[in-house]
């Protein structure tokens, strides 16, 4: 008996996790939660909602919450050709191929005798929805946009509603990528009898859709009858019957789709989650990415010295996006930098050690690459500019010499000083004519250096040039 129980709070968890796709006022201010990967999948969509004028109202919220927060950018197509693909913003229209009336040719103006009324209204939206397909036009979601339809209350009226758009539902299941959902319709204006039946038919409608996991559901009359904030719906009461309509903030002043921009923002809210749960987010607001960034590549020094060593590396790249690396020294994390940030520098060396550095990149929800291969580094010594020693090899009457150079220090960053010849000054000759040098390579090292200069004391000729063996040479 133990065993079942614990298969049954699975199961719910389940549910609640990935539930059905139903965007009523409960999911209004979840679309801030919808991670970036599936936003950036929404901006590759075609919404098309048609409509009459009501319809308006979500392609306007739509258009306000761009202009709030260029996040949920939006571009809406009212009448020609509609926008062809892109994945800069959602592409939102009421647009059809055709209605009952016109077997082609773009439609900005659907009505219920277009969509479910007649076999020929079912047939020519089916026709629509193909032209798109196969002209490069795919509509990525397809809803009815209900309008003042008050001849539309009784049970049968809203059954040929559902069993058109299940007929549109099946004609897209195995062959083209349209997204058919379903839709409830107005509550301004309607009260008494007539609200009430609109009410019934709404609620027809929610429990076909319910009986069915797979069926989508943009619930516009519930998402409207609760105020922002409020858990509580606004009812009005005919006869017995007490039943929900819209609340005045969400219809006045009318101005956009005969509501209110507060109701039309809400609509629009709502459809960003439903859009982004048709792309495939599962709604589950934390741990939905599971997968790491890159490994960070090219890791190189920079520079280094007594007291500090810059690296750098390349870009990683993720399914969401990068938002920072963290940097390691031996092992243990050393510290990190924003996404932009491709070097660091690690100011608490000291001495003259060798030291191993690695980096790993993060993505928003906390995932972590591999450590990069390691890099090791060693810091210079106290001395940067060390002398270079020499040892002339003098041979009497010769135009020649030899120069033996011994460097003391280790050849991590550009090795630079002054090598000086010193030759004794001998009684039996003396130096004549200008001097020339042709050293430019030492022990199969570049060694680049200045024009020699000559001096004298009492008892060397001295040549001097300042000197420079590039870093890495050895």
């Amino acid at each position: 008996m133990r065993r079942v129980f614990y298969l049954l709070i699975l199961f719910q968890f389940s549910l609640a996790q990935y539930g059905q796709i139903i965007a009523d006022h409960s999911v209004v201010d979840l679309y801030a939660d919808i991670p970036q990967q599936w936003i950036d999948s929404v901006k590759t969509m075609w919404l098309s909602y048609a409509g009459e004028s009501h319809s308006g109202a979500v392609r306007g919220g739509l258009w306000t919450l761009g202009n709030m927060d260029a996040t949920y950018a939006v571009s809406i197509v009212d009448e020609g050709i509609p926008e062809a693909y892109t994945d800069q913003h959602l592409r939102a229209s009421r647009a059809t191929w055709g209605d009952i009336n016109n077997d082609s040719g773009w439609i900005y103006n659907y009505g219920e005798n277009d969509w479910f009324t007649s076999e020929l209204a079912i047939t020519r939206t089916k026709a629509g929805i193909t032209y798109c397909n196969t002209n490069n036009l795919t509509i990525s979601a397809f809803g009815f946009g209900w309008c003042w339809d008050t001849w539309i209350a009784t049970s049968d009226q809203f059954q040929d509603y559902l069993d058109a758009t299940q007929q549109y539902i099946d004609y897209c299941h195995d062959s083209i990528n349209t997204q058919v959902f379903f839709t409830t319709g107005t509550v301004d204006t309607y009260f008494g009898e007539t609200g009430y039946l609109k009410h019934l038919g709404y609620e027809q409608i929610r429990n076909y859709v319910r009986s069915d996991p797979a069926r989508v559901l943009f619930d516009y009359a519930d998402i409207l009858c609760y105020d922002n904030g409020s858990e509580t719906p606004n009812t009005t009461t005919w006869e017995e019957y007490t039943y929900p309509v819209i609340t005045t903030a969400n219809v006045e002043p009318a101005t956009t789709g005969h509501i209110s921009p507060v109701g039309a923002l809400r609509l629009a809210k709502a459809m960003w989650w439903m859009l982004a749960r048709i792309a495939g987010w599962d709604g589950n607001i934390g741990g939905e990415d599971t997968t790491p960034p890159s490994v960070p590549s090219g890791l190189t020094l920079n520079s280094a010295s007594e007291t500090s060593i810059n690296i750098s590396w390349n870009a990683s790249t993720d399914n969401v996006g990068v938002t920072g690396y963290r940097v390691y020294r031996n092992g243990s994390l050393l510290g990190s930098t924003s996404s932009s940030t491709l070097t660091y520098t690690d100011n608490i060396v000291s001495g003259y050690n060798t030291y191993t550095y690695s980096v790993s990149a993060q993505d928003a929800a906390g995932n972590e690459s591999a450590q990069s291969t390691g890099l090791a580094v060693s810091n210079c010594p106290p001395d940067l500019t060390p002398t270079l020693i020499v040892t002339p090899n003098i041979s009497h009457g010769v135009t020649t010499f030899d120069v033996i150079v011994r460097i003391t220090e280790l050849n991590i960053i550009n090795t630079g000083g002054t090598i000086t010849v010193n030759i004794p000054k001998d009684t039996k000759w003396d130096l004549d004519g200008s001097f020339s040098q042709s050293l430019t390579v030492l022990s199969g090292f570049p060694l680049n250096n200045d024009a020699w200069t000559y001096a004298s004391d009492a008892t060397n000729h001295i040549f001097t040039t300042s000197a420079s063996i590039p870093a890495g040479s050895y």
